[in-house]
């Protein structure tokens, strides 16, 4: 519980313009996507947080809809509401969504203008105890080293809770750095070529990463448990 309150701290349309008796039609505002899936973690019994980032945005605010339900079709809705985003979050979407059902499998999905984002599943805790629980466990995924196989074969998996990652979900090194000897020939160079630094450059990592088929299909498969190591942040960050 701690952690997660932790965690939790931290339209389109032609406008015609009437000139000199004439109507001119503006472009319309580019299509949105989600080129970078859907995610769900941190489940409890009644509550678990959904992601999602919107792509083709050029700097307007945005307000994406978001939808839980029972079902793959969403048609049995339990939670339904909206989450603005802009620029400055990098136009991601994070909502911690509640009052869901216990120990429920669940689906959902995220909207903005005309476009829908894939239906991803996850599922809540149960109220009460369990006499065996099922959990895939990854860590340590470096992008350029290797293709992402170990997520996919997780995502095909319909018998395990959750899926937690005791960290290094990225690296943060350069082209010429640790294990990017195969990045070329795998069509892997890491996003941006050089070592990560700033805010920017932690933004287009974890996007790479994202873009990778596999782990969105593990997103969309299952709540995902998530412990930060260092790589995702800073390289060695310590003190004393």
């Amino acid at each position: 519980m701690l952690r997660r309150s932790v965690i939790q701290l931290l339209a389109s349309g032609v406008l015609f313009a009437l000139l000199g008796g004439r109507s001119r039609a503006l472009p319309q505002p580019a299509a949105y996507s989600f080129a970078h899936g859907v995610a769900s973690g941190d489940p409890l019994k009644d509550a678990v947080i959904l992601w999602t980032r919107v792509s083709g945005a050029s700097g307007e605010p945005l307000t994406v809809r978001w939808q839980v339900a029972r079902d793959a079709a969403m048609q049995n809705v339990v939670a339904a509401g909206v989450a603005a985003t802009n620029a400055e979050r990098d136009y991601t979407v994070k909502v911690d969504v509640g009052n869901l059902p216990s120990g429920a499998r669940l689906h959902y999905r995220f909207e903005v203008g005309d476009s829908v984002s894939p239906v991803g599943a996850t599922r809540t805790l149960p109220a009460g105890s369990m006499d065996a629980a099922r959990f895939a466990v990854v860590s340590c995924s470096n992008y350029p080293y290797g293709y992402f196989y170990a997520y996919r074969e997780i995502a095909r998996r319909d018998d395990i809770e959750a899926v937690i990652h005791l960290g290094d979900y990225i690296y943060e090194y350069g082209m010429g750095e640790y294990a990017t000897e195969r990045a070329e020939d795998l069509d892997r160079v890491p996003d941006p070529p050089t070592e990560l630094h700033t805010l920017s450059d932690y933004r287009r990592r974890y996007a790479q990463y994202r873009s990778d088929p596999d782990l969105q299909a593990m997103h969309a498969a299952h709540p995902v448990i998530a412990v930060w190591d260092d790589h995702e942040i800073a390289n060695d960050g310590w003190r004393d």
